[in-house]
């Protein structure tokens, strides 16, 4: 009878360690679905079932040979790590509702959740025995939960699940009414800071690409992003509207809230892009992070999009049952306490690595379109300057290294700027381009200031045939791009003065209230 009921514990035991994954799985729109390039099957299925097993019969060996030993220490040490197992689960589940920024900012729950964990590791001392036949039996009650849970996870998926046909991009179309125009390119380097890049810089951070351009530019020195976030900020630029929020509705689309109170799918809302080719211009989209060809495929003549790769999404290209164990089993792992710390390293140098696939692919894709005539209206969205460091300015090459800082990555964004530069002159594109450098959002771990952070963004545009730098002083939101943009492209105004007159006549949003209280 032992011997199955320490079987069950042990399937329970193991189910309870891999919470992480049953987040995922019970939540058929969990938002790492949208940054993935592929659809992911069942393979994850499999995995997680390969992954509990094992874990079930490490567990389950171990309680057999205790059980046949006659030695009390060896039971002793059977009573703590039952004990010490269930922190695993604990962990996960604090991690996965961000506990820690709430305790973080709420000094007195946090005293008295130290006060009630020192409170039970002494009951748990003084009571070790009956603590973990009470642990013994709470898990026993618990095994049904692997069949429920898979139950749960394969009907849900079946119901409600991402359909494969979703995780396709929409081939683009080639606009039939496409017509000469203007190049516009407009830049958005992710995380890229108004303060650290120009105000705050440190003298041995050399940007001279930057700081060309801004000489011959308009030059905003008080231009706010719509959100603090690229999953939010995006969205409004592209569409021209302030947000409240975002909503996964599936792997290829957002339901966009809107400030207003109104909601609408991003796929569906009239987008800069949608509007360019109404007007009989050609658009294109080479980007990061959001899945572009996806959710707005239909209305580029050109797309490229990699994602972002990183704990919400750690299997790039086709997710198998062998890359899902690993994934598993590694988020299990980071939630023993202090073992993130222990392998911080590796996991640090893993998203290096995967942030250096995605900026060396997108600039692949860059080169072969940015000088060409075509298309008209072209968003190019690079990974850099945001973290993590990937390129070392004093050897000028990318890197793994850890020493590699968000300064770094600042001088690797210049540097593309003036690699997409020097491609324009010689292809004599230079003086017709219309070029507009900005962010998505402001540098999120920089130093404060009297304990705040600016969140300012560059916001740089410059003209056909421009050589003279212009400032513009007032306070307005980079959301105005989208009206901008279609500007520029409809020839509402062609010189520098007529491109001041415009923003200075555009309703002052500034900083808006979503970004307001944010550190």
């Amino acid at each position: 009878m032992h011997r199955f009921r320490d079987l069950a514990v042990a399937l329970s035991l193991a189910n309870l360690c891999f919470v992480s994954a049953w987040y995922v799985l019970l939540n058929p729109v969990h938002y790492s679905y949208y940054h993935r390039q592929r659809d992911p099957g069942y393979s994850e299925f499999v995995a997680l079932a390969v992954a509990i097993l094992c874990l079930t019969i490490i567990f389950w060996l171990p309680l057999t040979l205790v059980r046949a030993s006659k030695r009390p220490v060896w039971k002793k040490a059977a009573r703590w790590a039952l004990l010490l197992i269930l922190v695993i689960p604990a962990t996960a589940i604090f991690h996965q509702h961000e506990a820690s920024d709430v305790l973080r900012n709420h000094k007195p729950l946090f005293a008295v959740l130290v006060l009630a964990a020192l409170f039970s590791l002494w009951v748990i001392i003084r009571q070790t025995p009956l603590v973990t036949r009470i642990a013994y039996t709470g898990v026993l009650i618990l095994s049904p939960l692997v069949v429920v849970n898979f139950s749960s996870a394969l009907w849900l998926r079946l119901k409600h699940g991402p359909d494969a046909r979703l995780f396709l991009d929409k081939a683009p179309v080639t606009n039939p009414q496409m017509r000469s125009g203007p190049h516009v390119l407009w830049i958005l380097f992710d995380e890229m800071d108004q303060r650290a890049t120009f105000e705050a810089r440190p003298p041995t951070v050399e940007l001279p690409e930057l700081d060309r351009l801004r000489k011959e530019a308009i030059f905003a020195e008080r231009a706010y992003p719509p959100a603090g976030f690229t999953l939010i900020s995006v969205p409004a630029l592209v569409t021209g509207r302030l947000l409240s929020g975002v909503t996964l509705i599936n792997p290829s689309e957002l339901r966009l809230n809107f400030s207003d109170g109104t909601a609408k799918g991003w796929g569906t809302e009239p987008t800069v892009f949608s509007q360019a080719r109404e007007g009989g211009f050609s658009t294109a989209v080479i980007g990061w992070y959001h899945p572009y060809c996806r959710v707005l495929g239909s209305s580029l003549d050109f797309c490229r999009w990699e994602p972002a790769v990183f704990q919400g999404n750690p299997v790039r290209g086709q997710p198998t049952v062998t890359s899902s164990i690993k994934e598993w089993a590694r988020s299990a792992l980071y939630s023993i306490p202090f073992m993130f710390r222990i392998l911080r390293d590796r996991r640090e140098e893993k998203n290096r690595l995967n942030h250096i696939d995605d900026y060396t692919k997108l600039m692949q894709s860059a080169r072969g379109i940015w000088a060409r005539p075509n298309p008209n209206l072209t968003l190019l969205h690079f990974p850099v300057p945001h973290p993590p460091g990937i390129y070392d300015r004093q050897k000028h090459e990318l890197t793994k290294d850890s020493a590699s800082t968000y300064f770094d990555n600042l001088v690797l964004a210049d540097r593309t700027l003036g690699e997409l530069r020097h491609s324009l002159e010689a292809a004599n594109m230079w003086e017709q381009s219309v070029i507009l450098v900005s962010s998505d959002h402001w540098w999120r771990t920089a130093p404060t200031v009297n304990g705040r952070r600016d969140h300012r963004v560059p916001f740089i545009l410059k003209l056909a045939g421009q050589h003279e730098g212009r400032v513009f002083s007032q306070d307005f939101n980079t959301v105005v791009t989208h009206d901008l943009l279609l500007a520029i492209l409809q020839g509402q105004f062609s010189d520098a003065d007529g491109a001041l007159r415009w923003l200075s006549q555009q309703p002052s949003h500034g900083e808006n209230e979503f970004t307001r209280e944010l550190p």
